[in-house]
């Protein structure tokens, strides 16, 4: 069943990407004066500084922060997951278009992201791990087993690699892909 859930995680993130990038809408003017949000400016502005600490701080926090809306969403029937994936399918894809246009090349805009990419195989495992504890809610709601040993060491399992993952690629992004684009 988590390979389902891993599948559906994967789609919905891949979906709204493919989507975004499809359909050119210009960005809405948002109420901060066209600066970018607190989270890119902080962790920009530690890059600039070299604070290559920062930075992988600030990003493996707003990373992890992703990652347990997906898990947390599981409690509200997946609404907050599903939401939470296609926005980041969203955002990831604004952040390509926005690059393309600002005229860098696609081998340069790779060799920035690859690096690190593999943090996204830890968001679609943080979103298995939501759906899966919908699927057990559901199943304790219809009065079958639910949450058994087996399914709670899985949901485990998976938050253990979510956690690894994000981790080692908050590191790749700070200490390789940041310095790549300098």
């Amino acid at each position: 069943m988590k390979q389902i859930f891993f599948f559906l995680s994967f789609a919905l993130w891949t979906l709204s990407f493919i989507i975004r990038l499809s359909v050119h809408i210009e960005p809405v003017v948002n109420d901060n004066g066209g600066r970018t949000n607190k989270v890119v400016e902080n962790i920009i502005e530690a890059a600039d500084n070299n604070d290559d600490v920062r930075t992988f701080e600030l990003i493996f926090i707003n990373n992890i922060k992703g990652c347990a809306i997906n898990v947390l969403g599981g409690v509200l029937l997946s609404v907050a997951t599903i939401v939470n994936l296609l926005i980041n399918g969203l955002a990831a894809a604004d952040v390509f278009r926005s690059t393309c246009d600002a005229g860098f090349s696609l081998s340069t805009m790779l060799k920035a992201t690859l690096p690190h990419s593999f943090e996204l195989v830890g968001f679609w495992l943080s979103g298995t791990v939501g759906f899966m504890i919908t699927w057990q809610m559901i199943r304790f709601m219809t009065g079958k087993e639910a949450f058994s040993m087996l399914v709670l060491k899985q949901m485990g399992t998976l938050l253990f690699v979510t956690v690894i993952i994000i981790l080692c690629a908050a590191y790749v992004e700070a200490y390789i892909s940041m310095n790549i684009m300098k």
